[in-house]
């Protein structure tokens, strides 16, 4: 393959922005990875750290989900202990909502803790995809 900017030289590498062949005078490295010197430069640190930033997303959602799923199984507890005290005192009938609704939130709640277990293992490359996936 020869260099698409200097078609009699071999190139030695391929941009990581657009793919273009390139020489040893034409290529910039840009660790990791190689661009057109003085063209695609900025386009290919910008990928790089793009790629940087991605590595750590897992992580930051994984905490994400169970910081939600804490605030949603503590509203969960509220309204399901509001809700029972209030059947079993006979205080009126109108709190069973509360009761209901706790138990939403805790499901919900359940949820948010499943999804975070998952995302952690898709972190730790325990994931195996199936069929479906």
């Amino acid at each position: 393959m020869k260099c698409y900017y200097h078609l009699e030289k071999d190139a030695v590498a391929l941009c990581k922005s657009c793919n273009r062949a390139l020489c040893h005078d034409c290529a910039a490295d840009v660790h990791p990875g190689t661009a057109c010197k003085n063209r695609c430069e900025r386009e290919v640190q910008s990928v790089n750290t793009l790629i940087e930033r991605n590595k750590t997303t897992h992580q930051k959602t994984a905490k994400a989900y169970r910081g939600s799923a804490i605030a949603i199984l503590s509203v969960g507890i509220i309204f399901t202990s509001l809700g029972f005290v209030s059947f079993f005192t006979n205080e009126g009938n109108g709190l069973l909502m509360f009761s209901l609704l706790g138990i939403v939130f805790l499901f919900w709640s359940l949820s948010a803790f499943r999804n975070a277990k998952r995302i952690e293992k898709i972190e730790d490359g325990t994931v195996q995809k199936t069929e479906a996936d």
